[in-house]
């Protein structure tokens, strides 16, 4: 799987778009035996600076973008709001596609026998 990180400003806004490239047949496999990880895209970010954005969260496989907005207006810091925010939603996504490789590996659960009589 990969990641395509777009950092842009416009009118004043500055932004970031996390798009993710497909599923290995593997981690979809695994989305649909263990369910979709959700991504924390809110919460309180350690930087510099230091913020907090509306607590949210969003499932991995159907997002189709992680974005994030600050108007320049708002935050004289609006640009290193995005970058903290894009590096800690890239660790958390990174974080759950592990997590579902980890599950794949780890399940011992699944299995399939064929007895004769």
């Amino acid at each position: 799987m990969t990641i395509t990180r777009r950092t842009f400003v416009q009118s004043g806004t500055y932004q970031a778009v996390l798009r993710l490239g497909d599923l290995s047949q593997e981690e979809q496999e695994a989305v649909k035996r263990f369910g979709d990880p959700l991504i924390q895209v809110g919460g309180t970010f350690a930087g510099p600076p230091e913020f907090t954005r509306e607590s949210q969260a969003l499932p991995l496989a159907a997002t189709a973008a992680f974005t994030y907005a600050v108007d320049v207006a708002d935050h004289a810091d609006a640009a290193d709001r995005v970058v903290v925010w894009a590096d800690a939603t890239v660790v958390a996504i990174k974080a759950a596609i592990d997590t579902l490789r980890t599950q794949i590996v780890e399940d011992s659960f699944t299995d399939e026998t064929l007895e004769t009589y």
